[in-house]
């Protein structure tokens, strides 16, 4: 199966795709089966709220889907993250 991914960042693109695979009939639905509030998955899909990693997680937790294919659907290509260990700024020596 082949999946059509946008081309750049789409909330509605990630919501449609969760719809089809927890086979929620609308958006209100698909709030019960994730157990998240139906406002702010109208602020999600309306794009007044972004999607936070712990949102992400517990959509990846919830659904099964991979975080690589939720940020796909999402319109995110980025192919790996940085995470510093370090603060930039810190000088650890005396």
């Amino acid at each position: 199966m082949q999946t059509n991914y946008p081309t750049s960042y789409d909330p509605n693109c990630l919501i449609d795709r969760l719809r089809d695979h927890l086979a929620a009939s609308d958006d209100e639905t698909l709030a019960q089966k994730l157990d998240i509030p139906l406002p702010l998955l109208e602020d999600l899909r309306a794009g007044r709220t972004p999607i936070s990693a712990s949102l992400a997680l517990m959509l990846e937790s919830r659904t099964g889907l991979s975080m690589v294919e939720l940020r796909r659907t999402m319109g995110d290509r980025r192919s790996y993250f940085r995470v510093a260990t370090q603060h930039p700024c810190r000088n650890t020596r005396n």
